[in-house]
């Protein structure tokens, strides 16, 4: 009696624990939407755990207990498919993200912020570190292909992740940022003064393929999976739509 009393605890213990969503920074605030409108759905709790792309992949490479991970790249999820550390059915790409030149300083108004930057005439410009976050791969990669990574070298700005990048920027302690469109429609708060999109001009350097992977170790694999289907449903995928992506 008592062991069944101890098997039907941890099974309710389990029900109540739901999942845990490692979720690239950029994602953060939308992977919350969507974890809410889950567990309305299906009665399965969702917790948020968000960082760098970089740094989610290395804590899951050295055993961090996450049942889902969502990248901002398609590389990593790739490499813990290639690896055994993830389910290699579950790949799926689900969003598409965009970087854009965005300022919260008033000195630099809409018309002419472009220009502005091109021409140089700040003193910092704020990135998410391309080593471990993909919108700041995205972001040297943007300013490479306009001739403009060597000129500003002296004047950026790393976050550790493309959240902290659009603080700096947030806060004016860089005057421009090269940052997510996803974070100027979940920060609305801060006014834009400057906000162009990237990816018409530099189509394939501003976009970003962002996948998902259900990881071996999940002691969730089933709802997990059923997590990465409803993100790619057609209500949230319209809600990804409102979110910029």
């Amino acid at each position: 009696m008592v062991s069944l009393l101890l098997g039907m605890a941890a099974m309710s213990a389990n029900a109540t624990e739901g999942l845990t969503v490692a979720v690239a920074s950029n994602f953060q605030a939308t992977a919350r939407d969507v974890a809410t409108a889950f567990t309305h759905a299906t009665d399965i709790p969702v917790r948020i755990t968000s960082g760098s792309t970089g740094h989610l992949y290395a804590q899951i490479v050295n055993g961090a207990p996450y049942d889902v991970y969502l990248a901002a790249d398609t590389e990593r999820p790739r490499l813990l498919v290639d690896n055994g550390l993830a389910v290699a059915s579950t790949f799926a790409i689900y969003a598409t993200g965009h970087l854009i030149l965005w300022s919260n300083d008033p000195q630099f108004e809409k018309e002419s912020c472009y220009d502005e930057f091109i021409a140089g005439n700040y003193s910092r410009l704020a990135i998410a570190n391309p080593e471990t976050a993909p919108y700041g791969l995205a972001a040297k990669r943007v300013l490479q292909a306009a001739g403009l990574w060597d000129q500003v070298s002296d004047s950026l700005v790393y976050g550790e992740n493309i959240a902290q990048a659009f603080q700096f920027v947030a806060t004016r302690n860089a005057a421009f940022g090269l940052v997510a469109a996803s974070q100027a429609f979940a920060n609305q708060a801060f006014t834009a003064t400057c906000l162009v999109a990237l990816s018409e001009t530099y189509t394939t350097e501003a976009s970003v393929r962002q996948a998902g992977v259900v990881l071996t170790k999940s002691k969730r694999p089933a709802e997990a999976q059923q997590f990465l289907h409803f993100i790619l449903s057609p209500p949230m995928i319209e809600l990804l739509r409102e979110h910029g992506y």
